[in-house]
């Protein structure tokens, strides 16, 4: 197994050097013949079956082997194969029309491949060369996220954002990223900006549930309530609506919407502590202690729901459990507020492994694997580029 994983990453390597060095070497031509333009719209457009008609219709053309390779590379990229794709674009001279589009590509690819300082790289050559270019700015936001370097992934999303004003995604990245930081009057603004954009109705719902957390985090409650008011009903929203609800003094409506919620299904988390502490309110610490615990089961972190776990077992005389989980929802609060911290200074010091190394750390303490992952990979990236090399050892 061991060897077979060498192998694979070898490749990867291999080939994200030979793309790097060939694109490095070859400078964009003054002139050339444009490429047909249904080619480019299909791959802009993410069409595989468009792809696929178009390598059938070149494939016996030797005048047009570079677009075939394109095309059979952009179509590995899309069915989710970045490797195999990584290895057809190492095969075509990027000069032409089609250097920019490769070049986007091969970010893209890259990335998906977690080689974030190679994809910054040939990224940053893209919005050199062709600023306008929406899909440049997309990825290296992407890159830029990933790597903790949060003012870059701004700048890149307000780029997209620019270019594509119809584009409701790189409002919502913005939301999100404001929101992890804890502004969350911008993140309001942002969200508010994506939603004024979003005509699909789920995502729509998805958005505008950010947008009350935001609002309610500035303790804006009839406004988030407002917000939550234009979703389509669902365990989550009805949850938010009811904890908006008992934060406005609203008791018995709290209780009426936490229970049409539970009616559609298992409550989420934020639905399951307002049920505990509405438990705990008319004395009823047992019951409190019977939704808790599952709710911690599934989530270590939730230093809240530790919280009210704590005050239950205070409610029912047992000292020494008050006191574990009181000084368990403590050590949690403390370890986000590192992470936060530790997150505004990976923001300055973009080329920093070791604060993302350590952000790694307090992420697999609080339970947050996938997160983990994400910041020892960041922290990786930084070590290659730091000694000069580029690729991923």
């Amino acid at each position: 197994k061991s060897g077979k994983l060498r192998a694979y990453l070898l490749t990867i390597t291999g080939c994200c050097a030979a793309v790097m060095a060939v694109y490095q070497l070859l400078p964009p031509p003054e002139e050339s013949i444009v490429s047909p333009p249904n080619l480019l719209q299909a791959v802009d457009a993410r069409d595989v079956r468009g792809i696929e008609r178009l390598i059938g219709e070149v494939a016996d053309d030797p005048a047009r082997t570079q677009e075939l390779i394109f095309l059979r590379g952009a179509r590995n990229l899309f069915l989710n194969h970045p490797t195999v794709a990584l290895q057809e674009f190492s095969k075509i001279q990027p000069v032409g029309p089609l250097r920019i589009p490769v070049l986007t590509l091969t970010g893209e690819s890259l990335y998906r491949v977690g080689q974030l300082r190679d994809a910054e790289r040939c990224l940053q050559m893209v919005v050199l060369e062709a600023p306008e270019t929406a899909n440049g700015h997309r990825w290296l936001a992407a890159v830029y996220y990933d790597l903790g370097t949060m003012d870059r992934a701004l700048h890149h999303l307000l780029n997209v954002s620019k270019r594509v004003p119809d584009d409701p995604r790189p409002h919502r990245m913005r939301g999100v990223i404001f929101h992890d930081f804890g502004d969350y009057e911008r993140a309001a603004s942002a969200f508010q900006q994506a939603a004024d954009l979003t005509r699909d109705q789920v995502a729509l719902t998805d958005i505008l549930v950010s947008l009350a957390a935001a609002q309610t985090a500035r303790n804006q409650f009839q406004l988030a309530s407002e917000t939550l008011s234009r979703c389509v009903p669902n365990g989550v929203v009805l949850s938010a609506q009811a904890n908006c609800a008992w934060d406005l003094g609203l008791p018995d409506e709290a209780d009426e919407l936490l229970k049409r919620a539970e009616r559609i299904g298992l409550l989420p988390g934020s639905g399951l502590r307002l049920k505990a502490r509405m438990l705990l309110e008319s004395g009823e610490a047992e019951a409190a202690i019977a939704v808790l615990e599952p709710l911690l089961t599934a989530n270590h972190s939730d230093d809240e729901a530790e919280y009210l776990l704590a005050m239950a077992h205070q409610q029912l005389g047992n000292d020494t459990l008050h006191a574990r989980h009181l000084e368990h929802s403590e050590e949690l609060k403390d370890l986000k507020t590192e992470l936060t911290r530790l997150s505004q200074q990976a923001m300055k010091q973009p080329n920093n492994a070791q604060v993302r190394q350590e952000m790694a750390v307090v992420c697999e303490k609080l339970g947050l694997e996938k997160m983990a992952q994400v910041w020892r990979a960041a922290a990786v990236a930084c070590q290659a580029a730091n000694s000069g090399t580029g690729t991923t050892p």
